[in-house]
Protein backbone atom coordinates (compact mmCIF):
# COMPACT_ATOMS: atom_id res chain seq x y z
CA UNK A 1 0.00 0.00 0.00
CA UNK A 2 1.32 3.25 -1.31
CA UNK A 3 1.39 6.12 1.28
CA UNK A 4 2.50 9.70 1.74
CA UNK A 5 3.45 11.77 4.79
CA UNK A 6 4.32 15.34 5.26
CA UNK A 7 6.60 15.84 8.64
CA UNK A 8 7.11 19.76 10.10
CA UNK A 9 7.58 21.25 13.13
CA UNK A 10 5.30 23.89 14.18
CA UNK A 11 7.62 26.97 14.14
CA UNK A 12 8.94 26.00 10.76
CA UNK A 13 8.23 28.83 8.33
CA UNK A 14 9.05 26.45 4.79
CA UNK A 15 6.70 24.21 6.92
CA UNK A 16 3.94 26.53 6.68
CA UNK A 17 3.89 27.38 3.11
CA UNK A 18 4.08 23.58 1.88
CA UNK A 19 1.24 22.90 4.21
CA UNK A 20 -0.81 25.54 3.01
CA UNK A 21 0.33 24.14 -0.41
CA UNK A 22 -0.64 20.47 0.30
CA UNK A 23 -3.98 22.12 1.58
CA UNK A 24 -4.37 23.01 -2.22
CA UNK A 25 -3.53 19.49 -3.29
CA UNK A 26 -5.71 17.61 -1.35
CA UNK A 27 -8.79 19.69 -1.92
CA UNK A 28 -8.93 18.27 -5.56
CA UNK A 29 -9.65 14.87 -3.24
CA UNK A 30 -7.16 12.81 -5.22
CA UNK A 31 -4.33 13.15 -3.13
CA UNK A 32 -4.36 12.39 0.51
CA UNK A 33 -1.22 12.96 2.65
CA UNK A 34 -0.45 11.92 6.08
CA UNK A 35 0.32 14.76 8.70
CA UNK A 36 2.77 14.67 11.59
CA UNK A 37 4.58 16.94 13.78
CA UNK A 38 7.98 15.39 13.88
CA UNK A 39 8.64 16.52 17.40
CA UNK A 40 6.08 14.01 18.56
CA UNK A 41 7.44 11.27 16.42
CA UNK A 42 11.33 11.55 17.10
CA UNK A 43 11.70 7.56 17.05
CA UNK A 44 9.62 7.65 13.41
CA UNK A 45 12.38 9.98 12.55
CA UNK A 46 14.91 7.73 13.52
CA UNK A 47 13.59 4.95 11.87
CA UNK A 48 12.40 6.26 8.39
CA UNK A 49 16.09 8.65 8.44
CA UNK A 50 14.49 11.84 8.26
CA UNK A 51 17.14 14.91 8.27
CA UNK A 52 15.05 17.69 7.75
CA UNK A 53 11.55 19.55 7.80
CA UNK A 54 9.90 19.92 5.63
CA UNK A 55 9.91 16.45 4.02
CA UNK A 56 7.17 14.76 1.90
CA UNK A 57 7.89 11.15 2.35
CA UNK A 58 6.35 7.64 0.09
CA UNK A 59 5.86 4.70 1.37
CA UNK A 60 5.07 1.72 0.23
CA UNK A 61 4.03 -1.15 2.67
CA UNK A 62 5.38 1.49 5.59
CA UNK A 63 8.60 1.24 4.01
CA UNK A 64 10.40 4.98 3.08
CA UNK A 65 10.68 5.12 -1.08
CA UNK A 66 10.92 8.51 -1.66
CA UNK A 67 11.61 11.68 -0.10
CA UNK A 68 11.40 15.51 -0.88
CA UNK A 69 12.81 17.98 0.76
CA UNK A 70 13.20 20.97 -0.98
CA UNK A 71 9.35 21.82 -1.19
CA UNK A 72 10.38 24.64 -4.75
CA UNK A 73 6.59 25.30 -5.44
CA UNK A 74 3.20 23.70 -5.31
CA UNK A 75 3.96 21.98 -9.01
CA UNK A 76 7.40 20.16 -7.79
CA UNK A 77 4.92 18.54 -4.81
CA UNK A 78 1.95 17.71 -7.03
CA UNK A 79 4.23 15.83 -9.28
CA UNK A 80 5.90 14.24 -6.39
CA UNK A 81 2.74 13.23 -5.28
CA UNK A 82 1.41 11.73 -8.25
CA UNK A 83 4.52 9.81 -10.00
Amino acid sequence: MTQYWFFYTPLCGTCATASAWLDILEASGDIQVERKNISEYPQTAVDWEITSVPCLMKTVNNIPEARMYAMQDITAMYEFLTR
